[in-house]
């Protein structure tokens, strides 16, 4: 059989199985097909090859080793990429270079458990933001092939005119410009979209647009039409315009804290996102950063990166370089940073550090609460048996001065605190009776035999005094010497 003597040839010399009996029992096992057979076994056909080896015992067993299984693996991971990619499976392309590259990639391809769900479609105004979710979405989950799916939705079914080599630029890039839109793997890829798309549409607006496309399964022409629909040439056009205003007005002086260098760049990448077709050269792409970029202390950096061919002819790599001068200036004056280097990187601004703020609480009425003193019903009425007891205002306006007075008594030999103001208005009013009483002694002493004698309780009692009299009020008006004027009968 032609097909296994090239297989018997190219297990010898390429995978090092000198082995001749192992290589026959590979062959017999199924590696007698060509490559293209290959291409399309099952993900557990290797296992399956190395553990019968195993349990027929003999020599070849114990050759059948846990690196060999892995090689063979890459082989046949090798033969579904290149298949996938359109590109011909020959012999002496599948090199060990070439089948342990492919076999390392798809080794650290991103489990489909991490594919994220791009969630449901809600308005055509943000249908772009959609977009972007499912392009993340299909670039993590994966296919039977085990390939991620994001060559499904390619708009271009036609291999591209440019080939810049196998693998190249990346083996993720090359399987989106080139990925088979046919053969064995297509129906099962094209349904994993399709089910992605009915998800995202299905009692929604967008439903009746692409309902068409679900008898068959094509999960392909249904998001194709969703971007017709959603992003026409007028949204298009509307979009590209959006991202032209930001570079004109886009500016960058390091002043802010809310806008960092990220921030600034993030949207400098944006914008030239959009404006991908308009085929913007990378050096272009520099000379808008520079002029957005503002930054007066960092002036001198314009003419490094337009003297530094790297730089000049990057966008990546002057975004990095400029990056890294901002972050060494932090660092470096961290103990006196000005606010300027404060906002430069994500780090700036406010403090890590959580700010707590106690809330202000009444002493008063954390102490008293709101039923007064020690938490005591004011009284209503004064009580002799208990004079000190607290009352309210309107009910010590209606004690007497007697009462009042047993009143402060008592709460003096309580220990009842007094405020400062109490105090001082009962100071005025003892000083206002002192008066009042050498008042009464001298109009007494001057009436001589009169049989009409002004007492001081008369005095005081005769207009009832309130508390917020600052003297008492009296029944007759003497000179400064304390003669009488006149007198009230």
């Amino acid at each position: 059989d032609h097909n296994a003597i090239q297989m018997d040839n190219y297990l010898e010399h390429t995978i090092n199985i000198g082995s001749v009996a192992l290589r026959r029992r590979l062959i017999t096992q199924g590696f007698n097909d060509n490559l293209e057979m290959l291409s399309i076994r099952d993900n557990d056909f290797v296992p399956k090859v190395a553990a019968a080896i195993r349990k027929q015992g003999g020599p070849s067993a114990a050759l059948m080793t846990i690196d060999l299984e892995g090689t063979l693996k890459n082989l046949v991971n090798w033969a579904k990429y290149t298949h996938l990619t359109q590109r011909a499976l020959t012999f002496p392309t599948a090199t060990m270079p070439n089948i342990t590259s492919v076999g390392t990639w798809m080794k650290h391809l991103p489990k489909k458990e991490e594919a994220r769900d791009p969630g449901k479609f809600t308005t055509p105004g943000k249908f772009k933001t959609l977009m972007e979710n499912i392009r993340q979405y299909l670039s993590v989950m994966t296919s039977v092939a085990g390939v991620p799916l994001l060559y499904v939705i390619r708009i271009t079914a036609a291999l591209p005119v440019d080939d810049p080599g196998f693998g190249l630029p990346t083996f993720d890039v090359e399987l989106q410009d080139r990925g088979r839109h046919a053969g064995v793997y297509w129906p099962s890829s094209n349904k994993v979209v399709w089910t992605m798309v009915r998800f995202i549409c299905h009692g929604t607006e967008a439903w009746h647009h692409v309902k068409r496309f679900e008898s068959r399964h094509n999960g392909r022409d249904a998001y194709l039409t969703l971007v017709r629909t959603y992003m026409g040439a007028d949204i298009q056009y509307s979009l590209k315009h959006a991202a032209e205003t930001t570079l004109q007005s886009l500016r960058f002086d390091g002043r802010s804290r809310n806008f960092t260098f990220d921030n600034f760049t993030g949207r400098l990448i944006d914008a030239f996102t959009e404006l991908e077709d308009s085929n913007m050269s990378e050096e272009t792409k520099v000379m808008k950063f520079r002029a957005a970029f503002q930054v007066k202390e960092f002036g001198h950096l314009h003419s490094m990166i337009a003297s530094i061919p790297t730089l000049r002819s990057s966008l990546d790599n002057t975004i990095a370089f400029v990056g890294e001068q901002l972050r060494s200036a932090k660092q470096q004056n961290t103990s006196h940073q000005s606010r300027n280097l404060s906002s430069y990187t994500k780090t700036s601004g406010k403090s890590a550090e959580k700010v707590t703020h106690k809330k202000w609480v009444n002493p008063k009425s954390k102490k008293y609460g709101k039923k007064g003193k020690k938490g005591k019903k004011a009284a209503t009425k004064f009580d002799p048996d208990d004079p000190g007891a607290y009352v309210t205002k309107a009910t010590w306006l209606k004690m007497t001065e007697t009462q009042r007075q047993a009143s402060r008594e008592a709460r003096n030999e309580q220990g009842v605190p007094r405020k400062a103001s109490i105090k001082a208005l009962e100071t005025k009013m003892d000083q206002g009776m002192d008066e009042v009483k050498q008042a009464i002694a001298a109009i007494n002493s001057k009436s001589g035999n009169s049989k009409r004698k002004v007492s001081a309780i008369e005095v005081v009692e005769a207009p009832e005094m309130t508390q917020r009299d600052e003297r008492p009020a009296a029944m007759f008006y003497v000179d400064a010497d304390g003669n009488a004027l006149s007198m009230k009968r």
